[in-house]
């Protein structure tokens, strides 16, 4: 993966999204992870004959599952790396899970039983 931006959720930090250091907000912060490799988007064949450049994402048949490792680092403290799980299948793919996402049974947050 590639880091694309961070970011705190402070609507009043005017620190620009796309480095990779920010001030934390509440002792929050957030990563924007970007993939490198398309293996599962829709026409993929498609938009690997029109996209000259190949931009920041190579296209290919067969995907990578190793984790993205992303580390986060502050003065006075360890620093700590979360593995965030891959996956090639397509079930897994961006367009897949904002299917299933439509398919939730509740109206509100309240139906939400933890």
């Amino acid at each position: 993966g590639k880091l694309t931006g961070v970011g705190s959720g402070e609507t009043t930090n005017k620190q620009h999204v796309q480095g990779d250091t920010i001030l934390t907000y509440g002792g929050l912060a957030r990563a924007f992870v970007q993939p490198i490799v398309d293996c599962t988007s829709w026409n993929r064949d498609v938009a690997m004959e029109v996209d000259v450049l190949q931009g920041p994402i190579a296209y290919s048949t067969t995907c990578p599952t190793e984790p993205v490792a992303v580390t986060a680092n502050t003065a006075g403290l360890p620093s700590i790396t979360v593995h965030i799980e891959t996956s090639g299948a397509l079930e897994d793919s961006p367009m897949e899970v904002a299917k299933q996402a439509t398919k939730v049974d509740y109206t509100y947050l309240t139906d939400i039983q933890a």
